[in-house]
């Protein structure tokens, strides 16, 4: 393994903002005297003006690599091209690499990557955070014991994927079992892994159900959840309260850090502009009124 953290995004032209700000977020509670970073950014093809963006962050510390994808041959083997897929394929994608932390565009990192790089996968081929969409009833087909991960911040074992052929054997589990899912590729993910992963600590995925509900029985104890809400490392705007739609309120209880990570990120004025007046106009947040062992006292503010 060499010296330097691999982090995996898919975008398109639509989503270069979101990209470069989870960008941004890593690099800024990341040393100056940690591992070098290395940004893979999957795409279908971005504009020229999309891929100049990106250069803005090269540096000594940061490196960023445009990695197109034959959306064609992807779609044979897929029957879909959406980039939030090509996660499935990162084992052939990237064939001399050997791990690779995966994250969603809708997410902030608020602590240092390489404490989640370094953490032990025990001997298998991802971690992943749990997630409580296990509990509902049509979900059952994924994970009979209510137990689930969420596939918006994975930590991936690549050479174990390759060894064991989960690219080729995903794809053909997708074929055969297409018709009864529908939870896009978290659903497959969980669905052919099963139990064969590891269950990272809440902190890296912080979900908005994990502030708004109380803990999954046998996933996380409250104990675990109410530091995790203390101690962010990741924070995840799942939902449809987006912190970046301006007339939506917060409903995630770190939305703001959002906004105050596009605003140090170079995604041109009149964006900033608007997430300035959300912050100071709608950014109030709408707390759970379900009974939990955390709450607003256990939200830190967070200085950028």
């Amino acid at each position: 393994m060499d010296n330097k953290i691999h982090i995996g995004l898919s975008t398109d032209d639509n989503y270069v903002d979101f990209a470069m700000i989870v960008i941004r977020s890593v690099a800024r509670f990341h040393p100056q005297n940690g591992k070098p970073l290395v940004f893979h950014i999957f795409t279908n093809g971005l504009s020229e003006g999309q891929r100049k963006r990106f250069s803005r962050y090269s540096s000594s510390r940061v490196e960023i690599k445009e990695i197109p994808v034959d959306t064609t041959a992807f779609h044979a083997r897929w029957g879909i091209a959406k980039p939030m897929y090509y996660r499935l394929e990162y084992a052939n994608f990237l064939p001399d690499l050997a791990r690779i932390i995966y994250l969603d565009c809708d997410v902030v990192v608020l602590d240092d990557i390489e404490k989640l790089w370094n953490m032990d996968l025990q001997g298998k081929p991802l971690a992943g955070v749990g997630d409580r969409a296990g509990l509902q009833e049509k979900r059952k087909c994924y994970c009979p014991d209510h137990i689930m991960f969420n596939s918006g911040v994975m930590l991936l074992d690549l050479d174990q994927w390759r060894m064991e052929g989960h690219v080729e054997k995903l794809a053909k589990f997708w074929h055969d079992n297409r018709s009864w899912m529908h939870f896009a590729d978290q659903g497959l993910l969980n669905a052919y892994f099963g139990k064969n992963y590891t269950m990272l600590p809440q902190n890296w995925n912080i979900i908005n159900s994990v502030y708004r509900n109380p803990a999954v029985p046998g996933m996380y104890t409250d104990e675990e959840v109410q530091d995790a809400i203390r101690n962010p490392g990741i924070v995840h705007f799942t939902g449809h309260h987006k912190p970046w739609l301006f007339w939506k309120s917060f409903h995630h209880p770190y939305g703001y850090t959002f906004c105050l990570c596009a605003l140090d990120t170079p995604i041109g004025f009149w964006k900033k502009a608007k997430y300035w007046l959300k912050l100071h106009l709608h950014g109030w947040f709408v707390d759970s009124r379900k009974k939990r062992l955390w709450g607003r006292k256990d939200i830190r503010t967070i200085r950028w």
